[in-house]
């Protein structure tokens, strides 16, 4: 963990972490909206004014863009910082199962018993993945080095038949950062920062699309001051789950 005192006296400049985090939230709340909300208005109804409602759905896709590259960056942060790594899986896999049915019924999925299908599954496996590589990262016994390579491909194949929000890219965009904030722990803090934010968002530019936008997130990244800031640590899990119930009630009611 860092030292306290540091701590404090890099809180009162640049961001916190508890800072990206309510960004990352605000964006990702922005994007849902978007795709839960305003997409099926718009395929669902007669709308007169189609043009403009589009292209506020089109910004509102581009804003949420900055959500999954931050909340990845504070992962891996996590990561560095946790003190027990397996009481950090286990949380995570908790919120994931919580999550499953308000994300399938805020994407109007069809239910049929545990489709696995939330961020919260490739962000666990992606998380477990780079525990296996920080238990045997300073060993180096091929048996350690085939054991690190099968869990990438065991995880790759996990996110891959379970169908998971970003799938196989959201598991090697937690990869790229952690192995790049490990190889880059040595220089200067902020450069370590935005190398990692930069290849987290090389990773996910390859998925095309609206993905490119997801290099806003480098910007707020450039200002973070590596402090914790407030306690923050069960808003998002919470958030998530509760925040996909009500967009699914506002679809409910808007149709």
């Amino acid at each position: 963990m860092p030292d306290n005192s540091m701590d404090e006296k890099k809180s009162f400049f640049g961001l916190s972490g508890s800072a990206l985090k309510i960004l990352a939230i605000i964006t990702m709340l922005i994007d849902h909206i978007g795709a839960f909300v305003v997409y099926p208005y718009l395929t669902g109804n007669n709308v007169s004014n189609y043009e403009e409602v589009f292209n506020l759905y089109y910004i509102m896709r581009i804003m949420g863009r900055v959500a999954f590259p931050i909340f990845v960056f504070l992962l891996v942060e996590g990561i560095k910082h946790t003190k027990d790594i397996r009481k950090y899986i286990l949380r995570m896999f908790i919120f994931a199962m919580i999550s499953e049915v308000p994300f399938v019924l805020a994407a109007e999925k069809e239910i049929k018993g545990i489709t696995m299908t939330n961020v919260f599954f490739t962000l666990t496996t992606g998380l477990i993945i780079c525990a296996i590589i920080e238990k045997l990262l300073d060993y180096k016994k091929l048996s350690h080095v085939v054991i690190c390579a099968l869990s990438v491909f065991i995880g790759g194949v996990f996110v891959r038949v379970m169908d998971t929000d970003y799938g196989i890219y959201g598991v090697f965009a937690v990869l790229a950062g952690y192995i790049i904030s490990r190889f880059t722990n040595n220089i200067k803090e902020r450069y370590s920062y935005i190398a990692t934010i930069s290849g987290i968002c090389l990773v996910l530019i390859c998925i095309g699309g609206l993905e490119i936008f997801a290099v806003l997130s480098i910007l707020p990244i450039c200002f973070y001051n590596g402090s914790r800031g407030i306690k923050l640590k069960y808003v998002f899990y919470g958030f998530y789950p509760v925040h996909l119930l009500v967009l699914t009630l506002v679809r409910i009611a808007m149709s």
